[in-house]
């Protein structure tokens, strides 16, 4: 079962991990739908750290650092929409079945994801604004092997950078747009597909019936949680 997102406490931990931000300013609930007067463009970049870590058992992926930069556009009074960049050098693994008496590991050790995100103020106060935010993009995945373990023995073959669709739901805090500087936090679930797993080569495996097999079936996505903290540059 794919673990399950609760929207209104990731708010709630956006709201609490900030107080130390906040420092007494006192914060208003606003209606991020009724905020969509355009007002005059502006820009920020923000780089940031933090950790990725899987969820889920489906794949062996432990806690790693991750790090990354966001380019912000304000164009609505209360949206903002962003391009995004995080890399991580996570290792992911899981085994999927391949035929009687083999399986497949699969295994990357390190990502980048891009994304574009719609980032919907919710509250406000003096300095700082909160934020809810969808993201679409993709996942490319790095240093990818397929191990295959069998009653005969066992290898493994490289394979090039895979490529998959990704998907995240995250909410934070950055500063007011009046603001030149000030600090981040962003705590983000990631969804991302499994990619394209070819079986290893024939030559590798000599099993005359390898070529004949059909495509490797059900490899899980992939879900992962990344908090980070970052400082925010306003560019216009």
């Amino acid at each position: 079962m794919s673990p399950r997102v609760d929207i209104k406490r990731l708010c709630l931990l956006a709201l609490l991990t900030s107080a130390p931000a906040l420092a007494g300013d006192s914060v208003s609930l606003v209606n991020p739908f009724a905020g969509m007067k355009r007002v005059p463009l502006t820009a920020e970049l923000e780089l940031y750290a933090g950790g990725l870590t899987g969820l889920g058992s489906a794949y062996d992926s432990p806690t790693r650092p991750a790090l990354g930069s966001r380019l912000t556009f304000g164009l609505f009074e209360r949206l903002d929409l962003s391009a995004n960049w995080l890399y991580a050098t996570q290792p992911r693994a899981t085994t999927v079945p391949w035929f009687p008496g083999t399986d497949l590991i699969l295994r990357s050790v390190n990502l980048n994801v891009f994304f574009g995100s719609a980032d919907l103020i919710f509250a406000q106060s003096r300095s700082t604004r909160f934020y809810v935010s969808p993201g679409l993009g993709f996942v490319r995945t790095g240093d990818r092997r397929r191990i295959f373990v069998g009653q005969g023995g066992g290898g493994y073959d490289p394979l090039p950078t895979g490529t998959a669709w990704a998907f995240n739901v995250g909410t934070g805090l950055r500063p007011n747009r009046s603001k030149r500087l000030g600090l981040t936090f962003d705590v983000r679930y990631h969804v991302s597909g499994a990619g394209k797993w070819d079986y290893p080569s024939a030559h590798l495996l000599q099993i005359p019936e390898a070529p004949t097999l059909p495509p490797v079936r059900d490899v899980p996505r992939q879900h992962s949680l990344v908090f980070t903290v970052g400082v925010a540059f306003k560019l216009r």
